[in-house]
């Protein structure tokens, strides 16, 4: 081809005329509540089931949740729910524990909560790691293991939670649909 555009930054590889173009955020996104302050109760999944770890589709993993009174909150059919992330606390979107990049895969998730001002916990994903430019971006978990760590101290350190806040606030700038038809 003349011209490639990839959606995905591990794929600008030095080929010439190729252009990273990323996939348009969610419309009419509604973020998640400011009222809500340091509240953290709600864990959210936007998106389709079999793109959702099999550990996240198990009961350990509501138990879990449910042992430090968070709610497991998969969103997945409703249209008007998918842009919904008022009262979503932490989005946690893992493909598989199995260590695969995903390649073929844009960061829609995570500009989306970063547009929604909501922290964020994401598998070792190229699309993912090709936007973090600070640890505060966004947490990532390779194990089961390493997201239930993550969840503890976010459960445990409002402090974090904020810090991500502030830093998904910043991205969000850097990522709007007005910056992008600009780009």
């Amino acid at each position: 081809a003349q011209v490639q555009v990839v959606q995905n930054r591990n794929h600008l590889n030095g080929v010439e005329n190729t252009f990273l173009m990323h996939h348009w955020t969610q419309p009419g996104l509604i973020p998640r509540d400011e009222e809500r302050g340091y509240v953290f109760k709600n864990v959210g999944y936007f998106g389709h089931p079999d793109q959702l770890a099999d550990n996240l589709h198990d009961p350990e993993w509501e138990r879990f949740l449910d042992e430090r009174n968070l709610n497991w909150i998969p969103v997945h059919d409703d249209p008007d729910r998918q842009r919904d992330y008022s009262d979503i606390d932490l989005v946690v979107a893992i493909r598989s524990f199995d260590g695969r990049s995903y390649d073929y895969k844009p960061a829609t998730k995570l500009h989306n909560a970063w547009l929604a001002g909501v922290p964020a916990i994401w598998g070792p994903e190229s699309a993912y790691r090709g936007e973090r430019n600070h640890e505060l971006d966004y947490l990532e978990a390779s194990t089961y293991e390493e997201l239930c760590r993550h969840v503890d101290r976010l459960n445990g350190q409002p402090s974090l939670r904020r810090k991500l806040r502030v830093r998904a606030e910043k991205r969000a700038k850097e990522i709007s649909p007005e910056r992008k038809a600009k780009d």
